[in-house]
């Protein structure tokens, strides 16, 4: 069982504002005011402890998923954290004053829609040596129990969210999967029960985490954040199908019907960006939905300030796109078209305009380095002058 609590919102005092300054559209554009925050109370623990807000981490517009918010919260070393369902429907993470793991009850007349505590991550190191040394002991199921819950503990969610697998082919949906034989790359994503990363209409898909991923939190926070930015481009590959076949009473057909169908919406209800993204994925292409995900997750872990982190991620991202070994055996195709792109490139200069001095030489210097070492890289043609194109 997730412990996470809900209850009706209201409108009303404080929750008005924040409601306000976390709003954000399906692009995020990032708002400023999360420090409004800071001392309000959310709830109070199942010991009575009120739970108070100490800081805002991440982005202020917040994330789409919780488990998003949750990698982030990790990325930014918050203890004791929570993440939060405002009512912008998306979901924030803060470090308080009180651990919230377990449930509680939420404050009223916040804008709290639901509040989820992650468990410590105080003393990761410690657990991990001890679960090492009873891999391969004379408790095998001891083992395996204590390897799930110090599984949960690094990613921040319950041990039932936890599903230890051998094959990609046991993946399930609505689980993170810990795979004891994933080799070369720290996660993947594609359809439940399946090796093939294809996408299929109304199949639900699954998250992958190589094991060996969890002896570094932060890192493998961003692994995460990046596989749950692909379920959610599926998500919408899937919606999109469905609205296709409503509205032309057609069934759905990937190809170049169901592009066009997609390019022709009005931009004002469906974004030309998403369209592309949606038509990528519906091909079996993943160069779109490798960008998105490869540029949000290096602009969580810089707005959690795991800034080495951010820069590895976009590293990774460029070698994958070039070919190049060094940092990453895969390789990832460019998105097809240019409306990804460019919608990609006005949230990374949107982003940095918000930055801290500190974090705006900590995003230079990381495009510095993809520039010298992957500059045929399309992400290494990111330009603060041009990345927002004036009107």
């Amino acid at each position: 069982m997730t412990h996470r609590v809900r209850r009706r919102a209201f409108l009303v005092g404080l929750g008005a504002v924040v409601c306000l300054s976390f709003a954000a559209p399906a692009r995020p554009a990032h708002a400023q005011g999360a420090t409004v925050l800071v001392g309000t109370r959310v709830g109070a623990n199942r010991h009575g402890e009120d739970v108070r807000v100490k800081r805002s981490v991440g982005a202020p517009s917040g994330y789409p998923h919780r488990l998003q918010a949750i990698a982030v919260a990790r990325m930014a070393g918050a203890e004791p954290a929570v993440v939060v369902r405002g009512l912008d429907d998306r979901w924030h993470p803060f470090e308080v004053t009180a651990n919230f793991y377990g449930g509680g009850t939420s404050a009223d007349n916040t804008y709290v829609r639901e509040i989820y505590g992650l468990p410590s991550s105080v003393g990761l190191d410690e657990e991990r040596r001890r679960v090492a040394a009873m891999v391969g002991g004379s408790d095998a199921e001891g083992a395996v129990r204590a390897s799930r819950a110090l599984a949960a503990r690094i990613l921040g969610v319950e041990v039932a969210e936890i599903e230890p697998i051998a094959s990609s082919s046991s993946r399930k949906a609505d689980k993170i999967n810990v795979n004891a034989t994933l080799t070369e790359v720290d996660g993947t994503h594609g359809p439940a029960s399946s090796n093939d990363e294809a996408f299929v209409k109304g199949q639900k898909t699954a998250i992958e985490i190589r094991r060996g991923a969890l002896d570094s939190t932060e890192s493998v926070a961003a692994t995460l954040f990046h596989e749950v930015q692909h379920e959610l481009d599926y998500e919408l590959t899937q919606r999109l199908a469905d609205r296709y076949e409503a509205e032309t009473r057609r069934p759905f057909t990937r190809g170049p019907t169901f592009t066009t169908w997609l390019l022709k919406r009005d931009a004002k209800t469906l974004p030309r960006a998403d369209g592309e993204l949606a038509s990528d994925i519906a091909d079996s292409t993943n160069g779109s939905t490798e960008a998105t995900a490869g540029v949000r997750t290096f602009l969580a872990a810089m707005d959690a300030g795991a800034t080495a982190v951010a820069a590895k991620k976009l590293e990774a991202y460029a070698a994958a796109l070039t070919g190049v070994p060094r940092v990453r055996p895969q390789r990832y195709n460019p998105p097809t078209g240019p409306y990804v792109i460019a919608a990609l490139k006005v949230e990374l200069e949107t982003a940095y305009r918000r930055m801290s001095p500190d974090r705006k030489r900590a995003f230079d210097g990381a495009f510095a380095t993809i520039k010298r070492s992957y500059p045929s890289a399309w992400i290494s043609g990111f330009d603060h002058a041009t990345a927002i194109p004036r009107r």
